[in-house]
């Protein structure tokens, strides 16, 4: 008997270390083959679907999971290490991948606590977004879902914007709580896309998941993070996180975003070479940085990307590019930083975004037309080019009369000092003016009035004093010259008010000057009538030299 018991100990002994080191536990994504989904899919049947899908197709593992994603179809289990080929060979299973870390692209802080007020806000006078607030789209009834570190909302920028925040833990787990940033970074982006100050979409709302604990999470936090926000029935997501290289753990989520009308915008990488999943996969929009003078930034990330399954392409990425470099922002504690990073780029690209949706487009549309109306400036990692938005929404809402041309409008640099003005009159009905000041920097307005041959009424007037659409109406073109902050002050009735006064067949023009900004003129047609908003460093223009700009731009409002 004691023999037989040393024999089978002696045979136990050279196995031991062999099962303890099979013993070892890991983590992984299991990802399961999709349901077969009927086309046309409303949203909510489509998450009810996938949920039934993946419920049933949990006793197929024969393990258990600890957190499930009905956006992506794969769980997360913990199992012995040796018991992971076994799990690949189930059926059903199309793959099975570690529970990867994921960081943020990591942002460059240019400033400290700057003030508020200090300098001009570049970024957003360069994608042309007050042109789009002029005409009362500034991202109202869009949400906005935004994965990053959390976020400060008794920031004064952003207080009253988050729509929705939770906490997603490392089982991929989200719990709803109040909000708050575990970083500096989620409170910078959120700003840009919301911010009173900076955000290029105001009004719209962010249902904010924090995926990045002081900038670092997993995979299975940021699928949990996105089933989250898509539950939330956001239309925009803006993401500035991922892996270095080509890497499908994101294919099944981005798609399923397509099939829901929800339009992914993430970021390229900071790497300079190298792109990054999820922002260089097809179907999704990959924002690169630039400069103010319209350079891709040397950090911005760019290249040949090669997908093989399930996309079999070669793409070259980024997408598109935007502002992000030296941008001012929010950061907690109610200060402000500039940063710089692709990551700013996305934000700015993902508010651009809400705001045209907010005009009553689906995310596909404009998908398209924020690729094709970008601002091509031919050089390497710019993609399509740098976003503009008025122009997309010229895309997106063509002129009535499609067989006229837009004119474009006088570039305020091209007009040289000594140049002779070339002044055809308009025509020769309707040449009433009503020129409304409420504050410095109408010199030249006037003059170019007077030069053309308009009837003009001058009121200098107090904010409380804006006149209204009964003496509006009267006028065939208004010139209002605006305060720098008006996008924060001025009240919607009287945004409304303009909107309609173009709509039915009006031309106004809104003029702003912002220290340190080139001049830029943007025009559109808008309903019956035309607008156009001039602004930048106007002061540093002579008087003779902005009358000509104003002149030009005139021209082209009243043809």
């Amino acid at each position: 008997m004691m023999l037989r018991f040393l024999l089978a100990l002696l045979l136990l002994i050279p196995l031991a270390p062999f099962t303890l080191a099979q013993s070892r536990m890991v983590e992984v994504i299991v990802e399961l083959e999709g349901p077969q989904l009927p086309r046309g899919q409303a949203r909510a049947e489509l998450m009810r679907l996938l949920k039934a899908h993946l419920s049933q197709m949990q006793g197929r593992l024969r393990t258990k999971a600890a957190e499930g994603f009905w956006a992506s179809q794969s769980f997360l289990v913990r199992l012995p290490e040796s018991q992971v080929g076994r799990l690949a060979q189930v059926p059903g299973v199309r793959r099975v991948y570690p529970n990867r870390a994921v960081s943020m692209t990591q942002p460059v802080a240019s400033a400290l606590s700057v003030p508020v007020n200090s300098g001009s806000n570049w970024a957003l006078q360069s994608i042309g977004a007050p042109s789009l607030w002029i005409r009362g789209m500034r991202g109202q009834g869009v949400r906005i879902g935004h994965l990053d570190t959390g976020v400060d909302a008794s920031h004064p920028d952003l207080r009253g914007k988050i729509a929705a925040f939770a906490v997603v833990n490392a089982n991929g787990t989200p719990r709803q709580s109040e909000p708050y940033d575990s970083s500096l970074h989620g409170t910078h982006t959120a700003g840009l896309l919301v911010g009173n100050n900076f955000g290029v979409a105001p009004e719209a709302r962010l249902v904010s998941a924090l995926v990045l604990p002081n900038g670092y999470g997993t995979l299975a936090q940021v699928l949990g993070g996105l089933d989250w926000v898509l539950e939330q029935n956001v239309q925009v997501v803006s993401m500035s996180l991922g892996l270095e290289g080509t890497w499908t753990e994101f294919a099944p989520v981005v798609e399923r975003m397509k099939q829901m009308g929800v339009l992914p915008v993430f970021a390229i990488g900071n790497s300079g070479s190298t792109t990054a999943s999820p922002g260089n996969m097809p179907d999704a929009l990959g924002i690169g940085a630039t400069n103010q003078a319209n350079q891709v930034a040397g950090f911005s990330s760019r290249g040949e990307v090669r997908w093989g399954t399930p996309y079999n392409v070669v793409l070259s990425k980024p997408d598109l590019v935007a502002p992000g470099v030296d941008v001012l922002s929010t950061i907690p504690g109610g200060r402000y930083m500039a940063m710089s990073g692709t990551s700013v780029s996305t934000a700015i690209a993902a508010g651009s975004a809400a705001l045209l949706i907010s005009g009553g487009f689906k995310a596909e549309q404009v998908r398209q037309a924020l690729l094709g109306s970008a601002q091509n400036i031919q050089a390497a990692g710019s993609g399509r080019g740098i976003i503009r938005l008025g122009e997309a929404l010229a895309v997106l809402r063509p002129p009535d009369n499609p067989q006229a041309t837009q004119p474009t409008p006088p570039d305020p640099q091209s007009l040289q000092p000594n140049q002779p003005s070339q002044v055809n009159n308009p025509q020769p009905e309707g040449k009433t003016a009503l020129l409304v000041i409420e504050t410095s920097g109408a010199a030249g307005a006037r003059r170019a009035l007077d030069s053309l041959g308009f009837r003009t009424e001058v009121m200098q007037i107090k904010p409380e004093q804006r006149p209204g659409a009964d003496k509006v109406d009267d006028f065939a073109l208004v010139i209002w010259v605006l305060p720098t902050n008006w996008s924060d002050t001025w009240p919607e009735s009287h945004r409304k008010m303009l909107r309609a006064y173009v709509e039915q067949g009006g031309r106004l023009m809104l003029i702003t000057n912002i220290q340190n900004q080139r001049p830029v003129t943007e025009s559109s047609a808008y309903g019956k009538g035309k607008a156009s908003f001039v602004s930048g460093d106007l002061g540093n223009l002579t008087v003779e030299r902005r009358a000509q700009v104003f002149q030009g731009v005139i021209q082209h409002l009243m043809r």
